[in-house]
C-alpha cells in the first residue's frame, strides 16, 4: 500500500515553464488537474519579481490558487540558462545596428556620467566589447553587473523588435 501512494504522488507531479518579462521561470507542484500559464495570477509573478530584483533570490515557494479556490504550494526557480535568451543575445551581438550598440551615451545613461565613462572604457578597451569578459569584470559587484545586464537587454529588445 505504501508503494502505491508514492507512485500516485509521483504521477501528479507537474512542471510548468513560463516566460515572464524575459525570464524563464519553472514551477514544480503536485496536483491532479493540469495547470497552465493562465492559471497563475499576475500577483504571483509580482511576488517572484520582487524576490528576484530586491533579494537576488533564484528560487522559492509560492501559493497558486486554482479556479476552485484551492491553494497549491509550488516551488519556483529561475532557469538561468535559457536557449531563447542566449539565441536573442547572440543574434544581437552578430547583427545589431549602430542604434542598438552599447555606446558611451548608453553607459552614462545607466551608470551616470563618470561611472558610465569608466565602465564604457572597460567595455571598449580591456574587455574588447566581449560580453563574457564584461560579465567577469563585474564579478565582485553584482548590483553593477545587473545594471549592465539591464542595459544590455534593453538593446537586445530593440534589436528583436526591428528583427521580427
Amino acid at each position: 500500500m505504501q508503494i502505491n501512494k508514492q507512485f500516485q504522488k509521483a504521477q501528479s507531479r507537474q512542471e510548468l515553464f513560463i516566460e515572464y518579462r524575459g525570464w524563464l521561470i519553472g514551477f514544480t507542484f503536485e496536483h491532479d488537474k493540469k495547470l497552465s500559464a493562465e492559471d497563475i495570477s499576475v500577483e504571483v509573478f509580482d511576488k517572484i519579481e520582487q524576490k528576484v530584483i530586491l533579494e537576488y533570490d533564484r528560487s522559492g515557494f509560492v501559493l497558486l490558487e486554482t479556479e476552485d479556490d484551492e491553494c497549491i504550494e509550488a516551488q519556483w526557480r529561475m532557469l538561468d540558462l535559457d536557449y531563447g535568451l542566449m539565441l536573442r543575445m547572440t543574434m544581437w551581438e552578430a547583427n545589431r545596428n549602430p542604434s542598438e550598440t552599447l555606446s558611451l551615451e548608453l553607459f552614462q545613461e545607466y551608470f551616470g556620467s563618470v561611472t558610465g565613462e569608466h565602465f564604457y572604457g572597460k567595455w571598449a578597451g580591456e574587455c574588447k566589447r566581449d560580453l563574457c569578459r564584461m560579465f567577469r569584470y563585474f564579478r565582485s559587484n553584482r548590483q553593477q553587473g545587473q545594471i549592465f545586464c539591464n542595459m544590455l537587454m534593453s538593446q537586445v529588445d530593440k534589436y528583436c523588435e526591428h528583427d521580427s
